[in-house]
């Protein structure tokens, strides 16, 4: 089969003609993801002005995802199919094991992919354009939400950071994100130490942009959709809006779950501020300071009034089971 038009990566090494375009490795993740593989890899194999190399991961699957990804590998020297993983754990677990082991040195930047969307064919070089214009280290971006009857709605992340936000949301979908080497190889290093701490926190996007924050990088959100984010059935995670999305929410901050992620998530970034300690205990009292805290917490403006009115209503719940208890 003939390769499509376009700048199309074969190996980095080997690249004389296009040696001024940014080299970009992205880490794609695959798992019962036939229905819409092929069509994703060609729009990242089509970027424009940039060399591109897709390493690929395929946890165990039901479908024909294995043999679609291998067919692309053996006709494009730009995507390489690596091992499967001994111990599958879902794709979160796949990205960090990406990061984990491709060698990443060759690259000027990283990007992170899903089996299942689209690329604008500006994306990565818009990406990396930004990063350099606004002196980052990391980019993410607005997306297209896609649902299979072809409805499109503009899913909006770049609302104004907040000093604490990455310890309560990530910058969007992982699927925008690109990181410049140096982020990338430090955060790799990061997960070598930490690797077991790293797969218990369950969101690579979140752990990401938490190690990013924390560690004094900066990020920048572009208000720009770069892609279009399918919707369906099979999403491990959505655009996380609606009411099943803030039930989801209230469930994670009523049973501790979503405390007991922070306080590891904490604990895994070695952050100890007194803003933290204030809240970190799980009861009443830390609801009550994390609901005045709100706006320091969340982007978006929505976000932070309910986020205010869970945990006033959550320290109000909790303090009358506690004394409904004792009373008995």
């Amino acid at each position: 089969m003939e390769k499509p038009p376009g700048k199309i990566a074969t190996d980095v090494s080997s690249q004389s003609e296009s040696s001024d375009m940014s080299r970009i490795v992205v880490l794609f993740a695959a798992c019962n993801g036939a229905e819409w593989i092929e069509e994703q890899l060609l729009s990242i194999l089509h970027q424009r002005n940039v060399q591109v190399e897709i390493f690929i991961s395929v946890d165990p699957s039901t479908d024909d995802t294995l043999a679609l990804c291998q067919k692309m590998a053996s006709q494009y020297q730009a995507i390489k199919l690596l091992p499967m993983r001994a111990e599958p754990n879902g794709a979160a677990g796949n990205f960090l094991w990406l990061i984990r082991n491709v060698d990443l040195s060759p690259y000027d930047y990283i990007a992170l992919a899903d089996q299942d969307d689209l690329w604008f064919s500006d994306k990565l070089s818009r990406s990396c354009s930004t990063i350099l214009e606004q002196g980052v280290a990391a980019y993410s971006s607005n997306v297209i939400a896609l649902w299979p009857d072809r409805k499109k709605k503009l899913i909006v992340k770049n609302h104004p950071q907040k000093q604490w936000d990455f310890l309560f949301e990530a910058a969007g979908p992982g699927c925008t994100y690109v990181l410049t080497q140096s982020l990338a190889q430090a955060f790799k290093d990061f997960l070598t130490v930490n690797w077991l701490q790293a797969n218990e926190v369950g969101f690579h996007d979140w752990l990401i942009y938490a190690f990013t924050r924390s560690k004094g990088y900066k990020w920048y959100i572009d208000g720009n959709a770069t892609m279009l984010y399918r919707q369906h059935e099979k999403n491990q995670l959505g655009i996380n809006q609606g009411v099943s999305a803030y039930r989801l929410r209230y469930k994670l901050i009523a049973n501790g779950a979503f405390f007991n992620k922070i306080r590891s998530l904490c604990q895994l970034l070695s952050i100890d501020h007194p803003f933290v300690s204030r809240w970190i205990v799980f009861d009443s009292r830390a609801l009550l300071k994390l609901a005045v805290a709100a706006p320091h917490c969340r982007r978006k403006f929505s976000d932070q009034a309910i986020m205010a009115l869970l945990c006033f209503w959550l320290s109000i719940v909790f303090r009358m089971k506690k004394t409904f208890g004792q009373g008995h």
